[in-house]
């Protein structure tokens, strides 16, 4: 089995060495490394050609004009050649043998499409994580899309499975990874999971998500959901309850849009547009009475504290 590994990058310089020292590493060698940068202005590029130079590593590096990671992924999987292509972000690692690990499991089953693993993270504080996930819930479809249950470098899916579904990354600001893997774990005919921490996941301070506006980040997510909800096929019970799923995670993270920001008059009007487009009449309205109900037990509750 031949592996590909998948790693955009948008001014990594200063850490984009660790992950690429992860895979040289690695038990099983990669038979592809793809780099797509994806408009760095620093040093990002100079750094992976003296890396690969240096330990005589081939390694496949493509410039783009800046356009955001899934566009970079897509580029990536243009030029996969492999059987199974793992995605890495830069500022990640890997365990030695992930990708051993990962060639047992499709070759002890070769109905497994899509696999991901355990993992830990690390704070910028140096504090490490453990995920505290259950194994067994991470096959189970209607789990894996009850919420933001994966991390793009715990991810490996065959090659045949996209070129079979078509499926790509999407190009939003945020959960362009989810949009492949809902649909992904949707479709994928066997999901597998690596019980083990394989992979490390770096919490940078500037990655760390986020903003002043998270309302505005969670339309994104939800108008991510709408896209999946409204064209998935649902041929199958599986199909049907999965997407299920999907809608009552957008419902929960519809209520979250009033809640997690103090709005002005002028975002809430704005939230409440982008939020009725993606939901519909009926759904927005139910979302705005559970929330017309929580915020004055979450006022009393800010009262008594």
């Amino acid at each position: 089995m031949k592996h590909a590994v998948v790693i955009p990058t948008y001014n990594a310089g200063a850490f984009i060495v660790r992950a690429l020292e992860s895979v040289r590493l690695q038990t099983l060698s990669a038979d592809q490394i793809i780099v797509i940068d994806d408009g760095s202005n620093d040093n990002t590029v100079q750094v992976v050609n003296d890396w690969s130079a240096e330990h005589d590593v081939s390694v496949v590096l493509e410039s783009i004009t800046n356009s955001g990671a899934g566009t970079a992924r897509n580029r990536a999987l243009e030029l996969v050649t492999a059987d199974w292509v793992s995605f890495l972000d830069a500022d990640d690692e890997w365990a030695p043998d992930k990708l051993t690990e990962l060639d047992l499991i499709i070759a002890d089953d070769a109905s497994v499409e899509f696999v991901h693993t355990d993992r830990v993270y690390v704070m910028p504080s140096g504090e490490i994580l453990d995920s505290a996930f259950r194994a067994g819930s991470m096959v189970q479809r209607d789990y894996l899309c009850s919420g933001f249950t994966m991390k793009t470098s715990t991810v490996s899916i065959a090659h045949s499975f996209l070129n079979r579904t078509g499926l790509l990354f999407g190009t939003e600001r945020t959960s362009e990874d989810y949009s492949l893997f809902w649909r992904a774990i949707i479709r994928a005919k066997r999901i597998g999971y690596i019980d083990r921490a394989l992979t490390v996941v770096h919490e940078r301070q500037g990655s760390l998500t986020r903003s002043d506006n998270e309302s505005a980040l969670i339309l994104d997510n939800i108008g991510v959901l709408a896209a999946i909800i409204d064209s998935e096929p649902t041929s199958t019970v599986a199909a049907k309850n999965t997407v299920r799923t999907l809608r009552r995670f957008r419902y929960r993270l519809s209520q979250q849009v009033f809640l997690v920001d103090r709005l002005s008059p002028r975002r809430l009007v704005s939230n409440s547009r982008r939020l009725r487009r993606s939901l519909g009449f009926g759904e927005f309205v139910k979302v705005l009475a559970s929330v017309a109900v929580a915020l004055p037990r979450r006022h009393r509750k800010g009262i008594r504290a």
